[in-house]
Parts: structure tokens; sequence; C-alpha cells
């Protein structure tokens, strides 16, 4: 029995009895809005899971409404309810096609979402899994809820690589910046990345990808792609290399350099990637650009190391972590004394802890055996970057008797060196 058709319900009954695919594409439209919606607020995996629920919907919307279509073709709604129930009721044996039909787009949807993207007969892509290394930088609030990665073949000897990453906590909006393992870099908002390969190229195996949430906060991982049994054009992947350094600890925005066998790179993001390097041994030396303001001096226990790559790609983490200013300058060893006509020269060698050069003063207090003060004298030393510099201190004149000597180093009024104290005799002519 139909519906009076002439009332805004029986329209709408009407129409859902005879397009049967329309309230899969209402609901496709639906969850496409509310992964937008999601999406904003990055809820980046529950917005994906809900893109591919509402894709399964429009493919059986799709479906249903052209069988619908073919069974309803040729049935129009006349002004006389009695002919158009006469129509319909004429089509019934399309209704039975259409039922088949339903079952059969269930089916065909159950073995889609299941099969996924596996390798079938026909040469679909296989999806490979992603082994990876995390490195969170200190003090984060957020971090990473899922990591995913692809490698899929293309027609002309092409290759796709693609992964993504989805965020648990923080403060939207996020900026996703990503260094390849062959130094090509990408940023956006999603948090997916992907290339082309051409023939012929290597593949990039990895990348180095730093995340910054809306209030400035951020952490790193090193994704590394598994090429499991997907075929390449390019088989020079086994025999050259790539080393990626990632960085800690640093300003967001602070230029550093990595020189490795005497080459020299240098970074303002978290990485630096060094690529086609052969198996072997390499020495690195990293350093970074010092503001000039000795409040804010790093450190690092990296600073120069020897590495080995032996038969695939390899990372170094660098962590850089504050200088106390009073270790700017650490002393090398006890100083030396020479005494002429009571004349005493102090002999100090500083070694700097700074990508600088600094012009600095030493201070020398001088006490008698009584603990009396009995001069403060000073001395010009030019301290270089990351190198030894020694200063000679002349002490005036001081009578036969013992004295201790308590000496240190100043820039700009501040203490760059620990206070150190030794004793020496001048002895009567």
């Amino acid at each position: 029995m139909l519906p009076n058709l002439y009332s805004f319900r029986g329209k709408i009954l009407f129409f859902l009895r005879h397009n049967w695919g329309a309230a899969f594409v209402v609901l496709f439209v639906l969850l496409l809005i509310v992964s937008a919606i999601e999406l904003s607020f990055g809820a980046i995996r529950l917005s994906n899971s809900l893109s591919i629920d509402g894709f399964y919907f429009l493919v059986i919307g799709v479906v249903l409404q052209i069988t619908s279509s073919i069974a309803y073709g040729g049935i129009v709604r006349s002004g006389d309810p009695a002919e158009t129930s006469r129509k319909v009721e004429s089509t019934f044996k399309f209704r039975i096609i259409g039922a088949v039909s339903i079952i059969l787009v269930i089916l065909v949807g159950i073995i889609a979402f299941q099969s996924g993207a596996s390798l079938n007969a026909s040469g679909f892509p296989t999806t490979q899994p992603a082994t990876i290394l995390l490195t969170r930088t200190q003090n984060s609030t957020f971090q990473a809820e899922e990591f995913f990665s692809r490698i899929l073949p293309e027609p002309q000897n092409q290759t796709i690589v693609a992964f993504g990453v989805a965020i648990n906590g923080g403060s939207p909006p996020y900026t996703y910046d990503a260094v390849w393992s062959d130094g090509y870099q990408q940023t956006n908002n999603a948090g997916t990345f992907s290339r082309t390969i051409q023939a012929g190229e290597v593949i990039p195996l990895s990348a180095n990808v730093t995340v910054t949430d809306g209030k400035g906060r951020n952490f790193t991982f090193v994704t590394r792609i598994s090429t499991g049994s997907t075929s390449s054009s390019t088989t020079s992947t086994q025999s050259e290399h790539s080393l990626t350094f990632v960085e800690n600890g640093l300003p967001a925005g602070t230029p550093w350099s990595t020189t490795l066998n005497g080459t020299q790179k240098m970074s303002t993001n978290k990485s630096i990637i060094f690529s086609n390097l052969k198996d072997g041994d390499y020495e690195f030396i990293v350093s970074y650009r010092f503001n000039g303001n000795i409040d804010s001096a790093y450190e690092t226990t990296a600073r120069s190391v020897n590495t080995t790559i032996n038969g695939s790609d390899k990372i170094e983490n660098i962590t850089f972590t504050p200088l106390p200013v009073n270790q700017i300058l650490t002393l090398l060893n006890s100083p030396s004394f020479s005494v002429t006509n009571g004349v005493v020269k102090l002999n100090v060698t500083y070694l700097e802890n700074l990508p600088a050069n600094l012009s600095a003063t030493l201070v020398a207090s001088i006490t008698d055996n009584s603990g009396k003060l009995v001069t403060v004298t000073t001395a010009s030393i030019n301290v270089k970057n990351y190198s030894a510099s020694t200063a000679d201190l002349i002490l005036p004149t001081l009578n036969p008797g013992r004295y201790s000597v308590s000496f240190y180093v100043l820039y700009f009024n501040q203490t760059i060196s620990v206070e150190s104290n030794v004793t020496f005799t001048v002895a009567s002519n």
C-alpha cells in the first residue's frame, strides 16, 4: 500500500522507497562533515576512520541507486495515485533483482574491507609496516598516537613512499616538518607525507619529523620505512646509506652544524642528513652558533665522535644541555710559577667550551700566610673556539714568604670559570 503521495511524509517515503541508495549517500555526506570537524580539532585518527567509513557508504549508495534506477526507471508519479500504484506493483520482479543486488553489494563491501590494500593477482600494492624510532623532546605534553607507512609500486616503474602521524594531546593547530633521508623537506598541517620516486632514483627509507603544536611545544620522531617485498627499479639503497643527526635541546631556530669527515652542513631545524654514504667509519664534529649571551650557552657530550655505517641507514641523536656560566672555561692543568727578584709570573691555561672567541679578564687575589689580602691584579686572556688558551699574570714585587693566590676569569662582570687556589713561596735572596 502506498502512502499519501500528496503529503510531505508521503513524498519522502515515496522517494526513499524508489531510491534505495539515497540513505547511504546522505550518511556519506554526514560522515564527511563530521570528519572535517574532527580534523579541524586535530583528531586525525578519528577523522581518517570516519572518512573511510563514509567512502564505503558512498560506494554502496551509488550501486543501490543504479539498481533502483533500473528497477523503477519506468515509473513516473502521475496525478492519479491509483495509476502510480499500478505501475509500482507491476515492477515486483525488479524488486527481486534489487534484493539480490543489495546482498551482493554487502558481500563485496565486506570482502573489500577485510582485504584492505593487500597485494592480489591483479597487482594491487602491498601495504608495508613501518619500524619507528621515537625521540621526544623533554617536557613535551603531547605525543604521537599512531604511525603508518606505505611503499606503493606505480606504473612506469615509479614508486610512491608515504607515511603519517597522529597526535594525542597538545593544542591545535599542529605544524609537521619532515626531512627525508635524502635531504628533501616537506611541511604541512595534516601530518601525512608522500613522494613519487622516479625510476632509477634511490628510495628514501627514513624521515625525521618535528611536530609543533599551537603553543610552540614540539617533539621529534624518526620513521624508518621497511621495503618488505616491494620491488624497485633501483638497488643502490643497499650500497649507499644515509646518516641522520637529530638535535634535541637547543631553542627553536638556533643554527647548528655537523662536520662529517671534513664536510660541513648547517641547519635551523631538528635534523641534518648526509646521503649516499658507503659502509665504513666516519668522524663527526657537532657545534651550534653562539648568540653572544653566555647565559644561553650549551654543551654536548657528542661534540666530536666516531660512528660506523654498516649495511643500513643510521641515526645519531645529539643532545645539547645548558652550560653553567662558571664552566665556560675549564682549567686544563695546575698553573706554573716563576719568581725572579721577587717578581712572580703566574701562567695558566684554559680550555673554552663555547663555539666562539671571547676576550676576558683573568683576576688574581693574593693573600699572605695569615690570610691578609696583599693585592689584586688582572691580565687579559683571549679564549678561542673550543681551544686551549694561555695567559701570563705578572704579580707585583712581593716580600719573601708564603702566599696564596685565588684566580678566576671575568667576562662582562660574570665569572666564567671555577675559582682556583694555589700557594707559592717567595724566597729571600
